[in-house]
């Protein structure tokens, strides 16, 4: 099987994954797999390890496409019932709660999009938990911020005007150059 077939074959099982959990009342909701995955693409030479974390992955179709592409992607999610679909599908998920979650330092790149979606309060507070404890150097993958990260990240991948996504990596001291 050639490269673009295994890709296609990926993107069709996480679509698949994606749309049985649509609309379930679960308040998770898929974000679009080509823009996650041109994301991705373009921190891939940034991140200092090539391990990638997912908050709130639900079932995992982010998950299933990052993997197809290079990354060691496992996620957490608070809903065991997503957390248990993805672990069927040979997914590293844990059931965790992302407020209690430890270890955010040990991977190379952190993606999220409003995980804690009907609570502004919250999502700047996980923001900001995420921000704070991520590895120097790490990268942030997220759309929908509620504010873009401190002007010393760098900046690997910007679309805040319109869409309030994009990437950034965090310094890895004063001074220091960035790793892409």
């Amino acid at each position: 099987m050639h490269l673009f077939d295994e890709m296609a074959a990926t993107i069709g099982e996480a679509e698949r994954v994606s749309l049985k959990w649509q609309g379930k009342g679960t308040g998770w909701m898929p974000f679009n797999l080509f823009d996650f995955g041109g994301l991705l693409l373009e921190c891939y030479t940034w991140a200092p390890n090539k391990r990638l974390l997912e908050i709130g992955c639900g079932p995992g179709p982010n998950l299933m496409l990052a993997r197809a592409m290079g990354w060691d992607a496992c996620g957490i999610e608070i809903n065991e019932a997503m957390a248990q679909a993805a672990r069927e599908t040979g997914l590293d998920v844990l059931t965790r709660d992302a407020f209690e979650f430890t270890g955010y330092d040990a991977y190379g790149a952190i993606w999220f999009n409003r995980a804690e979606r009907d609570d502004r309060r919250k999502e700047t507070l996980l923001e900001q938990k995420v921000l704070s404890e991520m590895a120097d150097g790490a990268v942030l993958i997220c759309a929908n911020l509620e504010k873009p990260p401190p002007s010393s990240w760098w900046i690997i991948s910007d679309q805040w005007d319109d869409l309030r996504r994009g990437a950034w990596a965090k310094p890895t001291k004063p001074g220091a150059t960035p790793a892409g």
